[in-house]
């Protein structure tokens, strides 16, 4: 009987290491299986995982949940717990694949779902807090020392200062702070290095800079609708577009920063007059005439740098041209009556470049930049598309079939194999693995190993000893 039972347990040891290897080979050959987290309540995450038909509440807290915004490089969301019947916030990091919870502090931070601004690489928060009376000031939060600054002290005013935000190479920070006079604001950038403090107010009087041009040849900014440019060692502003006498008469001539492209040195800049896109124009950042100009009412959309091109909209209709001013073709339209209300590119798994569009009808659709053909990939009532996966192979759409229902589905990038996901009034907050965490099968595989072990090397309960024959008589 022990011998059998030996036997069993060394084919099930067999089975239980070959099963969980199959497993290990088909997670690292097939594509991940990615749930999606949503918000229940104001209280609550709950995690969705259709391929796995798979549900479950992931995180609780006690207060209301906020944020979800700012994803960092090893894959956690910045949320904030305010606690009921408190002002007082918790930060914390959620992390999407194992759930863990790290806080990060614990304070009064006004507009908690808000005005919480990371710095690039993350090193650095950005908060505004206050005090009982009300008193705002922003803080910096070194997430690395977790040395915790109020820029009040550091700027040595007692009046309400706000954080705007951080430059592009992390060395400074952007600060305004409440003048003496009613309707004033002070700028200042403050470098993260060595808390210098830089009076930006004082130095460029009532233009307000544009905070990346300070590290370029012309410093940028505006005034009462108009964008200048100056020498930052000799500071007098001069238009940088010259207007006709006629557009200036008007009250209601404006120009409008879109974009710059630091690889093309532009800056993209329109003007409209009523509220209606006049021109685009590429302007050298170095100054001079116009690189290019569209004269036609359409609006700067984006930039792909492979292959370079530019592309703009307008009511029902997609063009591209290359940043050079050349080649400017209609890519993609929609039939009379339909608007656009947002477009939308991506570069699929394989490389293929998309420009996804919505219209103001309900319909999805998207265009392929190599050979141009557009297709309608999905439609419902209030259709929306939420986000794309990390791996880019689904999207998830949301629509409102009812008043204040909403109906979440996920789908292929060409709209197949759509699947209800949740229905009524959750929140998506973002995309996360399956939680089959590496410890399970590697747990599966001790005990199958354990099993064979048994099996092979266990004590006989039987000895068999050969008898000597005798001799004979």
């Amino acid at each position: 009987m022990a011998r059998v039972l030996r036997i069993g347990a060394g084919v099930m040891g067999v089975l239980l290491v070959v099963m969980t290897a199959g497993l290990w080979i088909r997670r690292a050959t097939t594509e991940p299986e990615y749930g999606m987290l949503f918000r229940r309540s104001n209280n609550a995450l709950i995690l969705r995982i259709p391929d796995l038909n798979y549900t479950r509440q992931v995180l609780s807290v006690n207060g209301t949940l906020f944020g979800g915004s700012i994803v960092t490089q090893n894959r956690s969301i910045l949320l904030t717990e305010k606690e009921i019947d408190n002002e007082v916030s918790t930060l914390f990091w959620l992390n999407l694949d194992s759930f863990e919870r790290k806080n990060i502090l614990r304070a009064r931070i006004w507009n908690a779902p808000s005005l919480v601004i990371p710095s690039p690489g993350e090193k650095w928060l950005g908060y505004t807090d206050y005090t009982e009376h009300y008193h705002f000031t922003c803080r910096l939060l070194n997430l690395q020392t977790a040395e915790n600054l109020d820029l009040s002290d550091v700027l040595h005013v007692s009046q309400n200062t706000f954080c705007l935000e951080f430059s592009e190479d992390n060395r400074w920070v952007y600060v305004v702070a409440e003048g003496e006079l009613p309707n004033v604001e002070i700028s200042y950038r403050i470098r993260l290095m060595d808390k210098f403090v830089e009076n930006l107010s004082e130095r460029f009087g009532d233009v307000k800079v544009f905070p990346w041009s300070l590290d370029q040849p012309q410093i940028i900014g505006s005034i009462g609708g108009r964008l200048y440019r100056t020498d930052p060692t000799d500071i007098q502003w001069q238009p940088i577009i010259n207007a006709s006498p006629t557009e200036l008469l008007t009250d209601n001539y404006y120009e409008s920063f879109w974009a710059l492209l630091p690889n093309e040195q532009l800056m993209v800049i329109s003007t409209s007059l009523d509220s209606k896109v006049q021109r685009t124009m590429g302007i050298p950042l170095q100054g001079g005439s116009p690189r290019w100009s569209v004269e036609m009412n359409l609006k700067y959309l984006l930039y792909s740098d492979y292959p370079n091109r530019l592309f703009f909209w307008d009511e029902n209709s997609v063009y591209r041209m290359h940043p050079n001013g050349t080649n400017l073709e209609l890519i993609a339209k929609l039939q009379p009556g339909n608007t656009l209300l947002w477009v939308s590119r991506l570069d699929d798994q394989y490389g293929t470049e998309w420009l996804y569009f919505q219209s103001a009808q309900d319909i999805l659709w998207r265009i392929n930049l190599a050979d141009l053909q557009q297709e309608a990939v999905a439609q419902g009532p209030n259709l929306t598309l939420v986000q794309w996966s990390p791996d880019r192979r689904w999207m998830l759409l949301r629509t409102m079939p009812y008043a204040d229902s909403y109906s979440y589905l996920r789908a292929r990038l060409d709209g197949t194999e759509r699947q209800v996901v949740f229905e009524s009034r959750y929140n998506f907050f973002d995309w996360s693995l399956s939680p089959t965490k590496p410890s399970q099968p590697l747990l599966l595989i001790s005990i199958g190993i354990g099993l064979i072990g048994s099996s092979v090397f266990g004590k006989r309960p039987y000895h068999f000893i050969r008898q000597r024959r005798r001799p004979a008589a």
